[in-house]
């Protein structure tokens, strides 16, 4: 017994020093890399303050339930409630890095193929999709393995037990990543159709029936959204076979990467010196993804970086493709040698992570000066969005990582990729960010900073990184925090049209101007027992205007509601008793779908006592 422990201690003792390794690279580091991970990142914490943020996220945000991006948002969005936004990535990051090796072995024993080949799921851990920021990619892919492995389960052992373990990971991997669902379910009807057993072929595509059911649906439902025509590329290029050896390295194709991973390619079938299985359930996962590699196009179904990213599969899928016997020497130290490589390429990923955690020392020193809550346009990626560790575009959404952390909306037009559950609804939206990030240059950051907001000041620089404000001239009594309205922007001391405050004749030279459907985020700068003004309905704008005009706290409690106000009305005094408000909104909405209507908030003072 004591001699099987040991055995079995040092067959895992690699497993369990990859898993530190990878643990050491998404934890011993401040920010993860992935071009799209800050924004998944953001998302994860807007969809949290959706129940206990600023009133204003319910009216611009919703969640979408159907879509295959479902499963790593919800699971995130406990962690952020309980960790935070970052502690949620890093949170699914282990699991994608913990559970891709597992699963990848488990599969391997399956299949009969070598299983201390799964080593190797912990570089796919960290492989193309990953420094692509694919998130709801790496979270499908311990998935993916589970999925194969409980087909081929199922054809050994084709009990109801095993239909339903293999549909779920089908529904699961459904609502994970729907590119990933795509080719496992394809793996599988191929698998059907070489086997030629009808009747057992028939009982076994019964776990299908859930999945495709739903995956056919959600296509019925967002039809409208993924139509588009697919891009020119349709077959395999120079730069696209070079991805396929350096995307374990780098997002956009590299000469330097792919002489290292061809290198590394070439130690291991020097001392396996493998031959191909020509077994369908080895083979055939591998040529179904090289296939798609090659041939699909980059853009198709309102989708991007379709065919690059199946050089992750070809990654995958390319171990249980090959068998090795162990006549010799060398040969038994195959494990070694993949232990070996393994190793290094986790210690090459954290001194990358480290350079990469250095370029965003600026950008974290930037975040002290800023506003926690407050929105932050993003002028990187006009910039400078190069890294030098990662290579083009990896710090072009990096702003996202402040708000993420500290709350505040970053410019991210969620509305326009339909996979991502936090939706924004067809609203107003700020346009009107107080803080602007660049990186690069002053001279460069300046004249994109001007082309954005030209009264924006430059107030703190953490070479090569820039904070600019662009703040709303303020009052002695509040500031507006965050606006958003139908037509132009919220203007200071003057109607919207630019002309002076006036409400039925009655000029005012204090106040706020906007177009209906408005809101308007005020934070109360002085103490005191409450807030007084007037609103109504300007005179520059349709004289046939109605709209109600609303304050609101946070808790979502009226605190005044003005009613129906026409055009040309006097304007409608309200007093709003603060006790310890902070914050207020302000809203005006437009009756009877009338449009441009010009509304006007006027008199605003806190007062000591209440009026």
């Amino acid at each position: 017994m004591l001699i099987k422990l040991a055995f079995s201690a040092k067959r895992e003792l690699p497993y369990v020093v990859c898993a530190l390794l990878a643990i050491v690279a998404i934890w011993g580091h401040r920010y993860p890399v992935g071009i799209d991970l800050p924004q998944h990142a953001n998302l994860f914490r807007l969809w949290a303050d959706l129940s206990t943020g600023p009133l204003e996220y319910r009216a611009l945000y919703r969640i979408d339930w159907f879509t295959p991006y479902l499963l790593a948002y919800a699971v995130a969005y406990p962690l952020t409630l309980a960790f935070g936004a970052i502690a949620a990535v890093k949170c699914l990051l282990t699991l994608v890095a913990i559970g891709t090796p597992l699963m990848m072995r488990h599969w391997l024993k399956v299949v009969g193929a070598h299983q201390e080949l799964g080593l190797f799921g912990f570089l796919l851990a960290f492989d193309f999709q990953n420094q692509c920021g694919f998130l709801s990619q790496s979270l499908a892919m311990p998935l993916m393995f589970g999925y194969l492995a409980a087909f081929e389960r199922q054809g050994t052992s084709p009990g109801w037990r095993a239909i339903l373990r293999t549909s779920l990971f089908g529904v699961a991997l459904f609502f994970c990543h729907g590119i990933t669902f795509g080719l496992c379910l394809a793996i599988m009807a191929s698998c059907l159709v070489l086997e030629g057993e009808s009747v057992r072929a028939w009982r076994r595509a019964l776990h299908a029936l859930p999945p495709t059911a739903i995956s056919l649906l959600w296509v019925a439902v967002h039809r409208h959204q993924t139509t588009g025509s697919p891009s020119s590329d349709w077959f395999a290029t120079w730069d696209r076979l070079v991805t396929l050896f350096s995307g374990p390295f780098s997002v956009f194709p590299s000469l330097s990467w792919a002489a290292i991973s061809l290198g590394a390619s070439v130690v291991l079938l020097i001392v396996t010196r493998p031959h191909w299985v020509w077994q369908t359930r080895r083979l055939l996962p591998l040529l179904l993804a090289l296939d798609c590699f090659l041939v699909l196009p980059e853009t198709m179904a309102a989708t991007t970086v379709i065919a690059s990213r199946f050089c992750v599969f070809v990654h995958a899928f390319a171990p249980a493709a090959l068998e090795f016997r162990r006549t010799d020497w060398l040969r038994r130290q195959s494990a070694r040698v993949a232990f070996g490589l393994v190793s290094a390429g986790l210690v090459l990923f954290n001194i990358r992570l480290s350079a990469f955690n250095r370029e965003l020392e600026g950008l974290h020193d930037l975040a002290l000066y800023m506003e926690p809550g407050s929105d932050v346009r993003n002028l990187v990626v006009e910039t400078f969005p190069h890294s030098e560790a990662f290579g083009p575009m990896q710090l072009g959404q990096v702003p996202a990582w402040i708000t993420a952390e500290h709350g505040g909306i970053i410019d991210n037009d969620s509305s326009k990729y339909y996979q991502i559950p936090v939706k924004r609804n067809r609203v107003p939206f700020p346009d009107r960010p107080r803080y602007l990030i660049a990186r690069g240059n002053i001279e460069r950051a300046a004249s994109a900073v001007a082309a954005k907001a030209n009264g924006a000041r430059l107030i703190h620089e953490s070479r090569p990184w820039f904070l600019f404000e662009d703040r709303v001239p303020g009052d002695v009594d509040f500031a507006v925090v965050r606006s958003a309205q139908s037509w132009r922007e919220l203007s200071r001391d003057q109607a919207v049209s630019g002309s002076p405050l006036s409400i039925a004749g009655v000029s005012y030279s204090r106040g706020l101007g906007t177009h209906a459907e408005s809101f308007i985020r005020l934070r109360i700068e002085r103490a005191g027992r409450s807030f007084t003004g007037a609103c109504g309905i300007d005179d520059h704008g349709r004289a046939n205007a109605k709209a109600r005009f609303r304050i609101r706290d946070d808790s979502g409690e009226v605190l005044f509601e003005s009613g129906d106000v026409l055009g040309g009305e006097p304007a409608r005094r309200f007093s709003v008793i603060l006790a310890g408000r902070k914050e207020l909104l302000l809203e005006v909405q437009p009756v009877d779908s009338i449009r441009a209507v010009h509304a006007d908030w006027v008199d605003l003072r806190v007062q000591d006592s209440p009026r």
